[in-house]
C-alpha cells in the first residue's frame, strides 16, 4: 500500500501485504521482499490445493455412490428417492458434465448419469458410456 514518498531516499514508504511491516521501494512494489512474495504465494496454492481437492473429493463420492446404487441392477438403470441418496453423501450440487441423453437433461458423472425427476421425490441412475448410448453386459 502507498503511504508516502521519501525524498531523501528516492522511493516511496509502503506498507508490506503480507506481514504488515513498514519497508521502502518503488511505486508499485508491494512486498518487503522475497520471503513475503513467497509466503503470500504459497498460502494462494495451498487455498486452490485445497479447493481442486474438495471438486475432485465430492466427484468422486458422487461416482462411487451412483456406482452403488447401480450395482445391482441388470439392466444399468435404478431410481432412487433424492433423499436416500442424500443419506448417502451425494452432493447434487457438486461437479457434472450437462448432456442431452435419449432427449432428456442428464447430468453426467464418470460413466455415470443421473436426473432428477421434477415434481418428485425421485433421481433415475443411469452407467452410460462415452458416446451417451447405455451400457449392457
Amino acid at each position: 500500500m502507498l503511504t508516502d514518498w521519501n525524498p531523501r531516499l528516492g522511493k516511496y514508504q509502503l506498507t508490506c501485504r503480507t506481514c504488515g511491516e513498514q519497508f521502502h521501494g518503488r511505486r508499485n512494489q508491494v512486498y518487503c521482499g522475497p520471503k513475503c512474495k513467497a509466503a503470500l504465494n504459497n498460502r494462494l496454492a495451498k487455498a486452490r490445493r485445497f479447493r481442486d481437492n474438495m471438486f475432485t473429493a465430492g466427484y468422486l463420492t458422487n461416482i462411487g455412490i451412483i456406482a452403488s446404487e447401480l450395482n445391482d441392477s441388470e439392466d444399468g438403470f435404478v431410481t432412487v428417492t433424492e433423499n436416500r441418496l442424500r443419506s448417502l453423501g451425494f452432493d447434487d450440487s457438486g461437479p457434472y458434465i450437462g448432456i442431452i441423453w435419449q432427449d432428456e437433461e442428464w447430468r453426467k458423472v464418470g460413466p455415470y448419469a443421473y436426473r432428477p425427476i421434477k415434481g418428485e421425490n425421485l433421481v433415475e441412475l443411469v452407467r452410460i458410456d462415452n458416446h451417451g448410448s447405455q451400457l449392457h453386459d
